[in-house]
């Protein structure tokens, strides 16, 4: 009889032990998302805002006039930012160079003649020239040229003026080829990103037609074009590897622009840092806007997304997001409160310990329990 009692004791400690094993697995990983994802938000939150002004005047006197007017309004924008007056007396000054009739015809007038630019007033003059059928033969015939005598012709020009002749029938689309050639003469194109788009453009020649990955692709270029701007896109657009990369940089355009643009600025890999991150839409983006105004200690935050603290936290996350766990509890009960509730991480804390110490209690009950030999004892 008293067998069969210490075999219902056992029974009840290992079910106990299989309770606190659970519990664990839940609170240890709300805990490695939490130090994961919210307490970096906070500490980012606590750093102490950029001060821009020296970045805005050094553009301004090495004549990159577009990117120094986008920082003073960024300064300006956020007033819980430094140097608002200085910001405010830039911008001013910035803004009455560039909408001058003489800076914008010389600018518009250079992309026209030579093809080529680096600001958007000259990239527009660029497009003038170039946006016709006459203009991707022309660019056909010159890389043709150049193959027959024995220079070097570039591919990718080449491929893009066949593409060119393709897309001329829809005006957005036609646009791409164009940037495509002012960013690769701007050496802002990672060799990753133009093969993506030699593959892409090729497939279409192929098939003579605009293909989905060629929309999908010149589409979402356009949208980063048509949001920043010939000038300010060149920085986006360098910190890209593949169309994915374009669709994000375009979607997390459409909220927060001037952000995204101060980021980009300052971090040539930004699209490369955030592609990866666990973070929902909504808290990445807020993520962007704090760490925008936070200057370089904001990008050495950024820099630190694509670096899991625990390979734990990651497949956790990976599971709570295919619904394989316990996603209610989780993450809209546990991980949400303590973002409402700061202070119930001691809770969970305090619970994670007293299962562990309890876990510990009951394994060791359950040695205690188990039944064992008697030692024999033999008296000579």
């Amino acid at each position: 009889m008293s067998a069969v009692k210490t075999v219902l004791k056992i029974s009840k400690k290992v079910i106990l032990v299989f309770i606190c094993i659970f519990i664990l697995w839940i609170f240890a990983g709300v805990l490695c998302n939490y130090y994961e994802t919210i307490y970096p938000i906070k500490k980012l939150e606590r750093l102490p805002n950029a001060n821009y002004i020296t970045e805005i005047v050094k553009l301004k006197d090495e004549g990159k006039l577009e990117e120094a007017l986008s920082l003073a309004k960024f300064v300006k924008e956020h007033p819980d930012m430094p140097g608002q007056e200085d910001a405010a007396v830039l911008e001013a000054e910035i803004e009455q160079k560039l909408h001058s009739k003489s800076y914008i015809v010389r600018q518009f007038a250079k992309g026209a003649i030579t093809g080529s630019a680096d600001t958007s007033a000259g990239m527009l003059g660029a497009i003038a020239s170039d946006l016709s059928i006459y203009g991707d033969f022309r660019d056909v015939l010159v890389q043709g040229y150049k193959y027959v005598t024995g220079k070097e012709a570039d591919p990718f020009v080449a491929v893009l003026a066949g593409v060119g002749v393709l897309t001329s029938v829809s005006l957005h689309i036609d646009v791409v080829p164009i940037l495509l050639k002012e960013f690769k003469k701007a050496k802002v194109l990672s060799s990753e990103f133009i093969e993506v788009i030699l593959k892409v453009c090729r497939d279409a020649i192929k098939h003579n037609e605009v293909t989905e990955d060629l929309k999908y692709l010149f589409t979402n270029i356009f949208d980063v074009y048509k949001k920043l701007g010939f000038t300010r896109s060149k920085y986006l657009i360098r910190t890209v590897d593949s169309s994915d990369d374009v669709a994000l940089a375009a979607k997390l355009l459409k909220d927060i622009p001037d952000e995204v643009f101060v980021l980009a600025y300052k971090n040539p890999d930004l699209i490369r840092n955030i592609r990866n991150v666990s973070y929902k839409t909504d808290d990445m983006e807020y993520i962007l806007k704090i760490g925008a105004k936070k200057g370089d200690a904001g990008l050495k935050y950024l820099n630190k997304l694509n670096k899991p603290l625990f390979k734990y936290s990651r497949i956790l996350a990976k599971d709570i997001k295919l619904g394989r766990f316990n996603t209610a509890f989780i993450k809209d009960i546990l991980l949400n409160f303590i973002k409402k509730v700061p202070y119930i991480i001691y809770v969970v804390w305090f619970v994670l310990i007293i299962t562990i110490w309890y876990l510990i209690k009951t394994i060791v009950d359950i040695y205690i329990l188990f039944p064992r030999k008697k030692r024999q004892i033999s008296i000579s």
